[in-house]
This record gives C-alpha cells, sequence and structure tokens, in this order.
C-alpha cells in the first residue's frame, strides 16, 4: 500500500500561528543548523506518512529514533503538538499544518 500524503488545507482552514512561533521558524530556516533540518524532518514525515519511510527518505542510519528525537525537539522548541502516531503512520495536526505551510512559502522564498 502507498504511503498516504496528507495535503495541505488552504490557508482559511489554518490556525493562525503566534508572531513569535513565525519569527523562530523562519529564523530556523535561515540559519540551515538543526531547526532547519527538524523542520525538513517535519515536512518528509508530512509527505511520506510515516516516521519510518521519512527516516528511509532522509537517509538516517538510526532510522525512526532520529526522525522522532527530530519531532518531538521541534515540537518542544514551538511550543506545539505538530504529529500525531500510531503503529500504521503519523497524521499532522493543524498546528502542524499550519508550521508546513509556512515552511512551504519560507522555501518558495529562497
Amino acid at each position: 500500500m502507498p504511503p498516504s500524503f496528507t495535503p495541505l488545507p488552504r490557508d482559511e482552514q489554518l490556525p493562525q500561528l503566534e508572531n513569535e512561533v513565525r519569527d523562530q521558524i523562519a529564523e530556523m530556516m535561515k540559519q540551515k543548523g538543526l531547526g532547519w533540518m527538524r523542520l525538513r524532518t517535519l515536512y518528509t514525515v508530512n509527505e511520506c506518512g510515516s516516521m519510518y519511510q521519512a527516516a528511509r527518505e532522509l537517509y538516517l542510519s538510526s532510522g525512526v529514533s532520529t526522525v522522532r528525537n527530530r519531532i518531538r525537539t521541534l515540537e518542544k522548541d514551538l511550543g506545539l503538538i505538530l504529529l500525531i502516531s500510531d503503529g500504521t503512520g503519523s497524521q499532522t495536526t493543524k498546528a502542524g499544518m499550519a508550521v508546513l505551510a509556512l515552511v512551504k512559502s519560507e522555501f518558495s522564498k529562497s
């Protein structure tokens, strides 16, 4: 069965992110460091539909544990729950979708 891709909803369906969170994400995108890798990991999990597939896509030898740790750290940094995982895959929350929409817009500016 192919991985389930969660499409980004239209802007009017997304919750508004606090300016502080928006600034934090923009800063992570500029620095291209660990924060950027965490945002890329979130994006890849959303694209692939599972942490396992995201780990393979990102060529992470330590696999799901690295993906899970990156997502947890990003959630902690932003103060948001971004993903809900179960045994069959990962679902991006509305807050996660808002973050992904912002990430996508930041990528398009580059």
